[in-house]
C-alpha cells in the first residue's frame, strides 16, 4: 500500500514538474510570452537606446555594465561603478560581447530553448527580455547564467 502510495506521489510531482518547466519557459505569469514579448520590442522600432546589464554566474565580471546601441551596433559598453572599458582586469566588450543588444538576448533565449530550466519576464512597456535564467541541465553544477536589464532608455 505505501509503495503504490509513493508511486502515484511521485507520478503526480513529475507531471507537475512538466507542467510548471513548459510554463517557466513561456514567460512568467502576467509576463507575456516569448513571442509576445519579441513582438512588442519589434513593434517599438527602437534603434537608439542605452541599459545596464548584469549577469549571475558562476564567473569573472558579472557587471553591472552600461550599453548603448544604436542601429543594432553597439555604440559603447562601459562599467557602470567606473565608466571603464575593463571590469576585474578583463575588457567589458569581450566579456558582454555576446549578449550586448537586445535582438542578442532575445537570440540567448532561443537558443536555450531545450534547456531544463528557460525563465523570462519581460518588460510590459518595451517588451525586451528584462530578466533570463537558463540552466542548461540540472545535473550538472554552475553552469546556470541570469540576466538582468536595468535602466533602460530611449535615445532617439
Amino acid at each position: 500500500m505505501k509503495r503504490k502510495l509513493l508511486v502515484g506521489l511521485v507520478a503526480v510531482l513529475a507531471v507537475i514538474g512538466v507542467v510548471a518547466g513548459a510554463v517557466l519557459a513561456q514567460g512568467l505569469p502576467g509576463q507575456g510570452g516569448p513571442l509576445e514579448g519579441r513582438a512588442l520590442w519589434e513593434s517599438q522600432g527602437i534603434e537608439h537606446y542605452r541599459f545596464a546589464l548584469s549577469r549571475s554566474c558562476f564567473c569573472l565580471a558579472r557587471g553591472p555594465v552600461v550599453i548603448e546601441v544604436r542601429d543594432g551596433k553597439v555604440v559603447s559598453i562601459v562599467d557602470a561603478e567606473t565608466g571603464g572599458s575593463e571590469v576585474d582586469g578583463f575588457a567589458v566588450s569581450e566579456i558582454f560581447g555576446d549578449v550586448d543588444t537586445i535582438e542578442e538576448l532575445f537570440g540567448r533565449i532561443d537558443a536555450a530553448e531545450g534547456a531544463a530550466v528557460l525563465q523570462v519576464s519581460y518588460d510590459a512597456t518595451f517588451g525586451y527580455p528584462a530578466e533570463i535564467y537558463i540552466d542548461q541541465s540540472e545535473l550538472m553544477a554552475d553552469e546556470e547564467i541570469g540576466y538582468r536589464i536595468s535602466d533602460f532608455e530611449v535615445l532617439g
